[in-house]
């Protein structure tokens, strides 16, 4: 295990100071602001230390200057959200990562359902496809498949079908945290933004997090009505099942994402020690990609931030222009939300901001390092 604890009696060396560091992301950023994005808001945790900082403004018709506590749509960094507390209901005994997907949801209906284990959902190793448009079983085509789940949301997502046998390679599956949500909410009987808030790790889980909607927040563009939205999820699949899913529709300061991410870097932060470890190790690879539960690894894949990454590094994106990375050798924590999508600039693996998100975390990584190798950080600070 990764995990950094601090000996007794051991001098730590001295290294850049989060603000140092997250002032120096923030410069990297700035040319880039108007152009990939509007609004930017960074977190860098490094051991004991944080610092949060924000650029820009929340649209282009919306002058209101974004601020460290400005909430931003993370898109599938909502998945961590999920992955968190479904570790939370295995360590209060509610069921284990090798239940089924029938046992814990009688309703699906797929073939394989007693196959699929929570295990597979986590790792997006279930076999199940990786979005509605490509549920087969719903349609011909991606068009059909979208109106039926128009129709009968759930209905479609219940009769989804793999395409690939269960636990044999990784497909990043929306579909599979649409099921790990509703299992979150039969098994606490309660609505999934209720369940969310109640079971993510760390000492004060609520803050800075909203499910469904945000408040005041930057503006990203609607793939459903082709207008500059705020404050509503951007993700299509999340809105029409009423703002919040177990894949997507989760905003939240970067501080917020810092501590979740934190949590995985340290027991203390309210999950167990096992669970963590099971989250940050690699279950599963395919073509380069890497997973643990809900977590990527640490690949040369080019939406990876290049070295010094450690590879026990882990993170996770959204869509709309955010990334989270967590390196343990370090203990250091770096996250950058932006409203890319509102320029049409999402994170995907070769696109223009994903570049400048991973040369703004490396400058992050490069000068944590500087420091520690001259053995000082007097003179890096803000």
């Amino acid at each position: 295990m990764h995990h950094l604890d601090p000996t007794p009696g051991h001098s730590t060396p001295r290294h850049a100071s989060a603000k140092s560091i997250s002032a120096a992301v923030l410069e990297t950023l700035r040319p880039h602001a108007g152009h990939e994005f509007t609004a930017a808001g960074i977190h860098v945790q490094v051991g004991s230390e944080s610092a949060s900082r924000a650029l820009g403004h929340l649209g282009d018709d919306r002058p209101e200057l974004a601020t460290p506590q400005t909430m931003f749509d993370v898109a599938s960094i909502t998945k961590i959200a999920t992955m968190s507390s479904v570790l939370s209901l295995i360590a209060k005994r509610k069921f284990s990562l090798d239940s089924t997907v029938h046992y814990l949801l009688p309703e699906f209906s797929s073939r394989d359902a007693d196959r699929i284990t929570v295990r597979h959902l986590l790792s997006h190793t279930s076999g199940l496809p990786a979005s509605i448009g490509s549920l087969a079983s719903a349609g011909p085509d991606a068009d059909s498949r979208w109106a039926a789940f128009h129709q009968d949301p759930w209905g479609v997502v219940l009769a989804g079908q793999c395409v690939a046998e269960p636990g044999t390679r990784v497909i990043y599956s929306d579909i599979g945290y649409l099921l790990l949500g509703r299992i979150i909410e039969k098994v606490t009987g309660q609505n999934l933004a209720t369940a969310l808030l109640k079971l993510l790790p760390g000492p004060n889980p609520h803050h800075g997090i909203q499910f469904g909607s945000g408040s005041n927040s930057p503006c990203t563009h609607d793939p459903m009505e082709v207008l500059p939205t705020h404050d509503l999820v951007h993700d299509p699949k999340s809105r029409f099942l009423g703002g919040v899913t177990g894949a997507a529709g989760m905003f939240a300061t970067p501080e917020a994402i810092g501590n979740l991410a934190r949590s995985f870097l340290r027991p203390a932060y309210g999950l167990h020690c096992k669970l963590i470890n099971e989250a940050v190790t690699e279950r599963a690879s395919t073509n380069g990609v890497r997973f643990g539960l809900g977590w990527e690894l640490r690949t040369t894949l080019p939406h990876w931030p290049e070295e010094p990454f450690d590879p026990s590094s882990f993170g996770s994106q959204g869509h709309t222009g955010s990334i989270v990375w967590a390196d343990p050798t370090r203990d250091l924590v770096v996250v950058i939300l932006t409203n890319g999508i509102h320029h049409g600039n999402s994170v995907s693996h070769d696109g223009a901001l994903t570049k400048v998100l991973s040369e703004a975390t490396c400058r992050a990584v490069t000068l944590y390092d500087q420091s520690l190798s001259a053995g000082r950080s007097d003179g890096l600070s803000a």
